[in-house]
């Protein structure tokens, strides 16, 4: 069954159509549906003849199990021409060109090989071996980089080399961002520089109260201390908690209308530690852990 929305995503195959959506709606359900639809009203098409593109292989093996199902139900519900064609299209469903866009770019290049400039024999890296030759290069190059010029140098005293190497996957896997981001760094003066860095600061930190804000487990992990009392006040444990507490509180007072301030809470709230013995073998300290 499908919905009206739906239905006119299936039935409008003269136009193209975008098909937004949550997970569990059916998006997959009505992408089978026009693929069916498309084979119906158009005599000159065939399975072979049409693309389609899914985000994993999951998907596209999703997607074709669902095409299997539907095309032998279509066979057996009907007869003559209609029923021969659909058998036939069928008989050719394992041959659809269905699946993710790295096998379709692969495909279009092994065909057009001497086009592409490319070796026909090439094979897509699975995701294993490209994080383990992106590992290699990274500890090549920075070795390279180690020995290499002066600023090189400065960069690698300057920043833990595993924050270099995060910085260095994120720009392999969004090339063109990166590409985008050094053309336009280019062209900013050291002040803009400094402003640009601030503001991205500024922005991390209202994300991080924000995530801080909207999680369960830190409501929760502050009830708990809140309830979590030591009848000895100058216990350390007490101590502690008291501060930790004091800091949250301020932290939920500034939280929605002071990020900075909500951020150096967050900050406080870490460095919260108590000096001598804290005698963790209390009944209370003990009362205290399993609450």
């Amino acid at each position: 069954m499908l919905t009206d929305e739906q239905r006119l995503a299936v039935e409008s195959i003269d136009v193209s159509v975008l098909v937004a959506a949550g997970a569990g709606s059916g998006k997959t359900h009505v992408l089978v549906e026009r693929f069916l639809e498309i084979l119906s009203r158009q005599e000159h098409v065939s399975v072979t003849d049409i693309i389609a593109v899914t985000y994993t292989r999951k998907a596209a093996n999703e997607m074709r199990s669902r095409l299997k199902v539907r095309m032998e139900e279509l066979v057996a519900a009907t007869s003559g021409y209609p029923q021969e064609k659909w058998r036939r299209c069928l008989s050719e469903l394992d041959a659809a060109r269905i699946g993710t866009i790295h096998s379709l770019c692969e495909t279009i290049l092994k065909t057009f090989p001497e086009e592409a400039a490319v070796d026909p024999e090439f094979s897509v890296l699975d995701e294993l071996e490209a994080a383990q030759l992106l590992a290699e290069s990274l500890e090549e190059a920075i070795y390279q980089a180690s020995t290499c010029d002066a600023e090189s140098q400065n960069l690698l005293a300057n920043f833990p080399v595993e924050t270099i190497k995060d910085a260095v996957r994120s720009m392999v896997k969004s090339p063109i961002k990166f590409a985008e981001a050094a053309a336009k760094l280019g062209q900013m003066s050291n002040d803009d520089l400094s402003k640009n860095f601030l503001d991205m600061v500024d922005g991390l930190k209202s994300r991080i109260v924000a995530d801080v804000l909207n999680d369960r487990r830190w409501h929760k992990l502050i009830n708990g201390l809140k309830s979590a009392a030591f009848a000895d006040e100058t216990n350390r444990l007490e101590q502690m908690r008291r501060q930790a507490i004091a800091l949250s509180d301020q932290f939920m007072g500034a939280a929605k209308h002071d990020a900075n301030a909500a951020f150096g809470c967050l900050r406080e709230i870490t460095n919260v530690s108590g000096k001598g013995t804290i005698g963790g073998n209390s009944p209370e300290a003990k009362t205290c852990a399993l609450r």
